[in-house]
């Protein structure tokens, strides 16, 4: 009984500081000259980061920012978070960090917005938001970072990078890529493209990549694997490594393939020709020279191979 007191008086007490709070905005609307064939870079502290390219010779920034805490703190915070902008060698930067936290009550949301040119990197990185990116950078690699927020891409990179800790990524290219790179904690991922070259890591979410071009490696702890191709050229290399998780791979009719699938306790199915051993739970290719390479492992997920129609 008296800890229900205690847990009664301790949300009393949150929701009177939540009610006495100071809440402070702050909006910006500034224009920098692009830099082609250059980076921009973005560092934010919660806010979401969203870009959406669009032709012009300067990068539109807008930036929203709403601070509640204590009276005091929330200006404090506030005046640390308003954005800075610099030119570092051939990377523009904008950055809205905070140096200065409160200690107790605080609630924080924003974004930082931005209409790029066509032409420049994109590094984008924020403590907690969500990342987005819209349009063709035409022909500059990608990056998206973010601690817990989801990520997602929609257009064209020469490259592209996610990395999220705990959200999810869905990514759509209207252009082939040359190497695809994601990383999530806890979050899944979500990739339709063409990419000559795909690497997918998540500890607990699930991984989807449909219309691959090349190599690929996936890694998952206990989520599902399942991946097509538009096209596995001979002597590219595709390895899958799931904890709990089933595996499904789509591969064009005539590949030849050779390699290993293994699973402790799952069923494995191959429309490849090899040979299966039931008693060791796995199944060798027999595509020979020139084949592409293929090596599939679960903990105790089913593996399937299908040939594509």
């Amino acid at each position: 009984m008296r800890t229900k007191y205690l847990w009664t008086a301790a949300l009393i007490a949150a929701l009177g500081l939540s009610a006495s709070a100071e809440s402070l905005k702050w909006h910006e609307e500034k224009s920098l000259p692009a830099k082609p064939g250059g980076t921009l870079k973005v560092e934010a502290s919660f806010q979401d980061v969203l870009v959406t390219i669009a032709p012009g010779s300067t990068i539109r920034v807008t930036v929203d920012i709403e601070v509640s805490s204590w009276p005091g703190d929330s200006k404090t915070y506030l005046d640390a978070l308003k954005p800075v902008y610099r030119e570092e060698g051939n990377t523009i930067l904008v950055r809205s960090r905070a140096s200065h936290w409160t200690i107790g009550y605080s609630n924080c949301r924003g974004t930082i917005a931005l209409k790029v040119p066509p032409g420049m990197a994109l590094d984008l990185h924020s403590g907690s938001g969500d990342c987005r990116i819209d349009g063709d950078t035409a022909g500059m690699p990608a990056t998206c970072d973010t601690g817990s927020g989801d990520v997602e891409i929609h257009g064209a990179a020469r490259s592209v990078t996610a990395d999220t800790g705990s959200g999810d990524v869905r990514i759509r290219l209207a252009a082939r890529a040359e190497k695809v790179k994601i990383d999530t904690g806890s979050g899944d991922v979500d990739f339709q493209g063409e990419a000559g070259e795909f690497e997918g890591d998540t500890g607990s979410g699930g991984i989807t990549a449909m219309g691959l071009a090349g190599s690929a490696r996936f890694d998952t702890g206990s989520g599902d694997v399942k991946a097509g191709w538009e096209r596995l050229p001979a002597g590219a290399s595709v390895t899958a490594d799931t904890g709990s998780g089933g595996v499904q791979l789509t591969l064009p009719p005539g590949t030849a393939l050779s390699g290993l699938l293994g699973s402790s306790s799952g069923e494995i199915r191959c429309d490849f020709s090899g040979t299966l051993s039931a008693r060791e739970k796995r199944y060798e290719l027999s595509g020979g020279s020139g084949s592409a390479s293929v090596r599939v492992k679960t903990g105790s997920g089913d593996i399937a191979i299908r040939k594509g129609a």
